[in-house]
């Protein structure tokens, strides 16, 4: 959620905004990458665990949404760290 967009700001911003490209860094770039593939991987992981504990009506279905969205993201973050990573040693 928020943590996403505030990463993927950061990202953007460093690399677009001449002002903020002081802060850029490919290494940051790759760590952040890194944390978001673990942190929605867990969301999807956490969603599916408590899923099958207990599931019942509208908010099930919502669960599995979230749980589909989360394992979504997780393999686009997935591209990207590697990606980042690559890059990272590529340029060093």
């Amino acid at each position: 959620g928020a943590k996403s967009i505030i990463i993927i700001l950061y990202q953007v911003l460093t690399r677009h905004v001449s002002r903020f490209r002081k802060w850029a860094s490919p290494k940051a770039y790759a760590i952040l990458n890194v944390i978001e593939q673990v942190a929605w991987g867990a969301v999807a992981f956490l969603g599916i665990q408590a899923n099958m504990k207990s599931c019942s009506g509208t908010g099930c279905v919502l669960s599995w949404v979230v749980v589909v969205l989360a394992i979504i993201l997780s393999m686009v973050s997935t591209l990207t760290a590697f990606i980042t990573i690559s890059d990272y040693r590529y340029f060093r």
